[in-house]
């Protein structure tokens, strides 16, 4: 019983390695972002922001690893494979953007799409916390991050409205689906 027991810990706390993880590659990707667009001051700020709200979700996922310890947390919901893979794409799509630079609307739709779909991998999406505190300050941490894809939508739709007022080609989201469930296994870049 007591090996039992420690696997299923090892599993978890290797789930919320992976989910921090994501939330470093995350950060990188935008970082990256904030490097392409570094001469749009306005761009660059958001980029920056946004990366540095993702290395503090990869620092929840390292404190749900000590709750996890601490037994604070009951169980978690997502499956290693799951997020293995998810884990996968993300460096596929960071890949890709550092070989093929977006243009700052394709990097707005990526971050939105990307941010949607990766909610599930947040701290507080996996955790079934055992002390209701805990659960109320991870939702709490969760809710400043719909904060940050507000922002990514309003500078998508700002960056559409000066693209439509240029005559440039139209923007794919909100007008197509954003979710990344819906799409063809890649993220669109």
């Amino acid at each position: 019983m007591g090996t039992r027991g420690k696997e299923t810990n090892f599993t978890k706390i290797m789930i919320f390695e992976m989910c921090r993880d994501i939330e470093i590659k995350l950060s990188q990707i935008y970082t990256h972002f904030s490097q392409i667009f570094r001469t749009d001051a306005k761009a660059c700020k958001l980029w920056e922001k946004t990366a540095q709200e993702e290395e503090n979700h990869a620092r929840q996922c390292e404190l749900a690893v000590k709750l996890l310890k601490e037994g604070f947390i009951g169980d978690i919901s997502a499956d290693v494979e799951e997020v293995r893979a998810a884990l996968v794409m993300l460096e596929e799509v960071f890949d890709r953007v550092v070989k093929e630079p977006p243009s700052l609307i394709r990097a707005l739709e990526l971050a939105i799409r990307i941010e949607e779909y990766f909610t599930k991998f947040h701290a507080l999406s996996v955790a079934w916390f055992t002390d209701f505190s805990l659960q109320e300050l991870f939702a709490a941490l969760m809710n400043a991050d719909r904060l940050h894809v507000e922002a990514l939508k309003s500078a998508y739709e700002a960056e559409c409205r000066m693209a439509a007022d240029l005559g440039q080609p139209s923007c794919l989201y909100p007008s197509q689906s954003a979710s990344l469930d819906s799409l063809p296994g890649k993220f669109p870049v």
